[in-house]
């Protein structure tokens, strides 16, 4: 059973395993490209913040590793720079599954912090 706090994403996997760009990946491309999807959708805004040091250890790997490995598939990810100035990196699909996912929410809380009072009106 989920937690409360547990975050719910879905995934078409067999659009992933079938896709041909991620039948080519090593098995530690797809294990990096993962890892950093499953962080995204962490996230409440669909971004991180690139910073390879905090990266590779979220992702349990050596910075020089990480490095390596995310070179090789960084065209799945996209960059930005924001208002601070701070590099981040999001995937554009799972950007906007999470962005979704966060406006769904917001709209269920909104709807119980009514209690029943549209229904009670009527």
């Amino acid at each position: 059973m989920a937690g409360k706090d547990e975050k719910f994403i879905k995934f078409y996997t067999t659009s992933i395993l079938q896709s041909y760009d991620y039948q080519k990946m090593t098995l530690e491309e797809k294990g990096l490209y993962s890892h950093l999807l499953y962080l995204l959708a962490e996230t409440t805004d669909g971004e991180l913040i690139y910073d390879e040091t905090l990266l590779a250890h979220q992702c349990g790997v050596s910075v020089r590793k990480f490095r390596a490995v995310f070179a090789n598939i960084s065209s799945k990810f996209q960059r930005r720079t924001d208002d601070e100035n701070l590099t981040k990196i999001f995937n554009p699909k799972m950007k906007s599954t999470v962005l979704a996912r966060q406006q769904k929410s917001e709209k269920l809380s909104d709807s119980g912090a009514l209690g029943g009072k549209t229904t009670q009106a009527k």
